[in-house]
């Protein structure tokens, strides 16, 4: 015989979140706000400029006029934070000071989630320590995307679960206009909100309730306006300029996976030929670079223009068309381009602030983020194989109760989910569309350690006898039954 006052404690505390107390939630705002005030003192000239920041001041200059004089290779919605904090013009200390904010607020965010779902308190702990060590927060101190990429990864994650949860229309809202932003700060995440949709949609489909309606047309509501708004600004560059979509730098981005084939490319392209195989073959035994050639268009760009008559955009519509030709054409180069990005998107990120906090910092924090990103792997191959490990046993006991076997998914186990989902999103589009930097990781580092800790949790879970997610009903219309039904069921067919 089960435990029936067990088994209904441990559906509840499967498909409920818990509490905080009150100390803990105190102790962790004073530790975060002391880390912020340190920071802001410990870079005392930041922000600072980078290499990418300067196409983005170029687009904070026509937006600050409301108008757009060329299809621009950035999105808006860092230039909209700039002209916002004054930072469009030089670099301002209000914009340092917001982006940590925004940095601290995504870490106390996640660590409140982690903790709701019942993670102990040295998890968030951890937590909090990690996120906010140097190598994740000095991008706060840069004139980038990847802070605010990174406040709007953990906004929609924490949207899509509070909706599941609660089915508020409050949060569908926020899900859309923070997908919105996402895709309008960096490209890779267009697709953002229908890949958070479908993992939030799979997980109704396992979950013991049913979905109305309404629901459905909240989750397609909210994909058609983050697809639709960046249709409209596609749609202004191809009215205004010739260009349909968002950016121009897909074509920048598609010639650095056909580096190695440029050569085939037919003889009708020769005189385009020649530029690129000439600019790369210098950039690869450039003593100053890292004899990749992946940034060999940059180099060739201005002949590439002069060939165009001095048009930029036909010339980047050229390189994006002989690109994609070659992609077609030499499809195993282009798929070892992008394998060789993502073992390259997984090594840690050598930013210039953290590996100067003190003699040895570059092998400190090193190993701290391989160790991360080493923690991660183990807890998907770990929960993966219990999972592949139990799979007999649950045959056989559907077997024996002669119907489905239904997961009643808890807020934890969609969390994973859709955690998961923008983590490999983000790899796949980073890796198979542009050059997959390791800093292309960073808007991600955060639902990386989330993800890890509660893969962790989940594991111990079902290596304790639990079936992730922790409680599994045997139900043959589970769009029909109750919960107390389930339960009965569950009791009666079903022995843990």
């Amino acid at each position: 015989m089960i435990d029936t006052v067990a088994v209904r404690n441990r559906f509840r505390s499967s498909v409920s979140l818990g509490a905080i107390a009150r100390p803990t939630v105190v102790a962790i705002v004073m530790f975060m706000a002391a880390l912020l005030l340190a920071y802001a003192m410990v870079w005392p000239e930041a922000p600072y400029w980078s290499k990418d920041t300067a196409g983005y001041v170029a687009l904070a200059e026509d937006l600050r006029h409301v108008t757009l004089s060329q299809a621009y290779e950035r999105t808006p919605g860092l230039p909209i934070l700039l002209i916002l904090t004054g930072a469009d013009r030089h670099p301002t200390r209000l914009f340092y000071f917001v982006q940590l904010e925004l940095h601290f607020s995504s870490i106390g965010i996640l660590a409140y989630l982690l903790g709701l779902l019942g993670l102990r308190a040295w998890f968030f702990w951890l937590f909090v320590a990690v996120g906010s060590s140097p190598p994740l927060v000095e991008w706060a101190a840069q004139l980038t995307t990847e802070t605010l990429s990174e406040f709007f990864m953990v906004a929609t994650l924490v949207c899509a679960v509070s909706w599941f949860r609660t089915r508020r229309k409050g949060w569908m809202v926020a899900l859309t206009l923070a997908g919105i932003g996402a895709a309008l700060t960096r490209p890779t995440f267009q697709l953002l909100v229908p890949v958070i949709v479908a993992g939030v949609l799979g997980c109704l489909y396992f979950d013991f309730r049913s979905v109305s309606r309404r629901e459905l047309i909240a989750l397609a509501l909210a994909t058609i306006l983050s697809v639709g708004t960046q249709v409209g600004f596609a749609l202004v560059n191809y009215v205004k300029f010739g260009y349909f979509g968002t950016n121009t730098f897909a074509a920048y981005a598609l010639s650095s996976k056909v580096v190695g084939v440029v050569e085939f490319l037919p003889d009708q392209y020769q005189a385009t030929r020649e530029i690129l195989v000439r600019h790369r073959d210098k950039l690869l035994v450039d003593p100053q670079y890292d004899h990749t050639g992946e940034n060999y268009i940059f180099r060739a760009l201005p002949e590439l223009v002069d060939q165009y008559g001095g048009n930029k955009l036909a010339a980047l519509k050229g390189i994006q068309k002989l690109s994609l030709y070659l992609i077609v054409h030499r499809p195993m180069s282009y798929v070892n381009e992008c394998l060789k990005a993502m073992a390259w998107y997984w090594m840690p990120t050598d930013g210039p602030l953290a590996t100067s906090t003190f003699r040895g910092a570059r092998v400190v924090w090193g190993g701290m983020q391989l160790a991360l990103v080493a923690a991660f792997f183990v807890q998907a191959l770990a929960l993966v194989g219990t999972f592949v490990f139990r799979v007999p046993r649950w045959a056989r006991t559907r077997s024996a109760a002669g119907a489905r076997i239904v997961p009643a998914v808890s807020p934890l186990v969609c969390t994973y989910i859709v955690a998961n989902l923008i983590i490999w999103y983000t790899m796949l589009v980073s890796c198979c569309f542009a050059i997959g930097l390791s800093r292309y990781r960073i808007p991600t580092e955060l639902l990386i350690m989330a993800t890890t800790l509660i893969g962790f949790r989940m594991w111990v879970d079902a290596a304790a006898g639990d079936v992730p997610p922790r409680v599994y009903f045997d139900a043959v219309r589970r769009s029909t039954l109750s919960v107390n039904q389930c339960l009965v069921d569950h009791e009666n067919r079903i022995e843990i």
